[in-house]
């Protein structure tokens, strides 16, 4: 390992301006670009999805205080965390901003895929994108929710 020090780089890095006090402030700010590039991501997805009443998957609260106690996923993706643009926004202290993604393919099969470490789906912790079945039960915090195929 070589160590280099470059004056410019660190005088740079010290004159610009902080947004607050809090050491964590670079960590929060960098975990903020990244949940807005996941959410653009979500949103420019392809492909069309059928809009039709019959077949929307829909997610019931089963634990938990949320606005509505059932959430049709009507798009091609929905959010869930505490982020303002989620259409399932958790209301906890310390919720994430980005917990997990619904998105919803061109067959109209649903899949969670998770961006936080402790989302369970059926008690079984996600890391990566699984198809959900009517049925399953995806945990977040202390929110739990029944996904069914069809409202």
């Amino acid at each position: 390992m070589i160590f280099e020090h470059d004056n410019a780089l660190a005088t740079s890095i010290a004159s610009a301006p902080k947004s607050s006090q809090d050491p964590d402030t670079f960590l929060r700010s960098t975990m903020e670009w990244e949940i807005k590039t996941i959410m653009e991501q979500a949103t420019t997805l392809s492909g069309a999805v059928p809009v039709s009443r019959d077949n929307w998957g829909c997610l019931h609260v089963r634990q938990g205080t949320l606005a509505h106690n059932r959430y049709l996923l009507k798009g091609e993706a929905t959010i869930i965390g505490a982020e303002e643009h989620a259409e399932i926004c958790l209301t906890t202290p310390n919720a994430p901003l980005l917990a997990a993604v619904i998105h919803r393919d061109e067959k109209g099969d649903y899949f969670l895929s998770p961006t936080e470490v402790g989302v369970l789906l059926n008690n079984h912790k996600q890391v990566k994108r699984q198809k959900l079945e009517s049925g399953d039960f995806i945990s977040i915090q202390n929110f739990i929710f029944e996904f069914r195929a069809s409202s």
